[in-house]
């Protein structure tokens, strides 16, 4: 039999996330106001975690939708973002002597960055730290054997998968 999973309904921490991030766009700030935090590390973790989930994403394109916020909307605001611009002006003793129209890079960043999060886009990363390993760890390496990948010779090898936001 092909059965279909079931979506879990939103808890009642994630619901309010959700409500506060169309608010006011903050995922870390969301976080805060929902969940017991330690902190904007831990805030940002959950952050990260609730944007990841598919049932809070389309919780997030639901109330955008009840929101009056369209696809058309947002797409238009989007490739403003993505375009935009800023203006440098150049001062001598107070009065300015010049103006240049430059690309904001920032904003661009910004404005990619939320895209990716809310389409889940973003590609996993895969990311391999390789450090010394101190003389008496080998021992305990040679007496564990082969319990994961094989590292070069003294060598110790963490991989770490990162399907994240991008922010670090």
């Amino acid at each position: 039999m092909n059965e279909q999973k079931k979506e879990k309904p939103l808890t009642v921490k994630q619901a309010g996330f959700v409500k506060d991030f169309i608010e006011t766009g903050n995922g870390i700030q969301s976080a805060i106001n929902n969940y017991n935090t330690n902190g904007p590390n831990s805030a940002h973790q959950i952050a990260h975690d609730n944007l990841q989930k598919p049932t809070v994403q389309k919780a997030i394109v639901k109330a955008m939708h009840a929101a009056g916020i369209s696809e058309s909307m947002l797409a238009k605001k989007i490739k403003e973002g993505l375009n935009a611009h800023e203006t440098i002006f150049a001062k001598y003793e107070g009065k300015i002597m010049d103006q240049v129209d430059v690309i904001a890079w920032d904003v661009r960043h910004k404005y990619l960055d939320t895209v990716f999060k809310l389409t889940g886009d973003y590609a996993p990363i895969e990311v391999l730290h390789t450090a010394e390993m101190p003389p008496e760890m080998e021992d305990l390496r040679q007496k564990l054997g082969n319990l994961g990948p094989k590292a070069p010779e003294n060598k110790v090898i963490h991989k770490e998968t990162d399907l994240s936001t991008g922010c670090a």
